[in-house]
């Protein structure tokens, strides 16, 4: 499952201007096991679960962790697949206030640098920072009080303890997560000229919400 082999967790504790924090890392390393959708789709449901509960904060960090990724990793990951991220993200009611690399090899910054020219706006360009170093960079832009103990943070959890928390979470709202994979948008209704507007070719059939599975 996701949850074996990748982190994917948002911080129980906010920033003191109220900022959430999400971190993706890898937790199995083998480039074998590696599927780039699934932590994409994994903290879109998160995601997609805060914003039901009314729990999910107007602004966020995320911070991506390259410690372990090889270049075997980074080949899995094509265009189309970091578009929609960034275009799901634009979807919600949040600001990114950061983007954040860390860990992360040469061979990795290029890729970041062709997400830059290619697909972001030049304010989001503005607010992403790609770093070789570890987790020491992040009181740049993150307090220590928030971050997790295996990031010399002062929070009272580790990555593996919230990985855990949020599996249990999204386990326990399946029914929620299945109930709104039947749901459909009326695109009948949408103006011609809306910037929410789907493409047919990039996401599938219009109207429909993604599809989700727990595992």
């Amino acid at each position: 499952s996701s949850h074996d082999f990748r982190y994917t967790i948002t911080l129980p504790t906010l920033t003191s201007d109220g900022s959430s924090v999400t971190i993706l890392k890898l937790r199995n390393p083998d480039p074998a096991m590696y599927n780039p959708c699934e932590p994409i789709k994994r903290i879109n449901m998160i995601y997609d679960l805060m914003v039901h509960k009314a729990t999910l904060t107007s602004k966020t960090h995320i911070i991506y962790d390259y410690a372990e990724v090889t270049n075997a990793h980074v080949t899995q990951v094509n265009p189309l697949v970091i578009k929609t991220h960034l275009d799901t993200l634009k979807f919600l009611p949040i600001r990114l206030k950061s983007v954040i690399a860390i860990n992360c090899p040469k061979f990795a910054e290029k890729t970041y640098n062709l997400m830059r020219s290619l697909m972001m706006s030049k304010k989001l360009q503005e607010r992403v920072f790609v770093y070789a170093e570890g987790a020491s960079v992040l009181s740049k832009h993150i307090s220590v009080d928030v971050l997790p103990k295996d990031y010399g943070g002062q929070g009272s959890y580790t990555l593996e303890e919230l990985n855990d928390y949020w599996q249990d979470v999204l386990i326990d709202n399946r029914e929620w997560f299945l109930n709104e994979n039947e749901r459909y948008s009326d695109e009948s209704k949408r103006p011609g000229d809306s910037k929410y507007k789907p493409n047919e070719d990039t996401y599938g059939v219009e109207g429909s919400f993604k599809k989700l599975q727990i595992d």
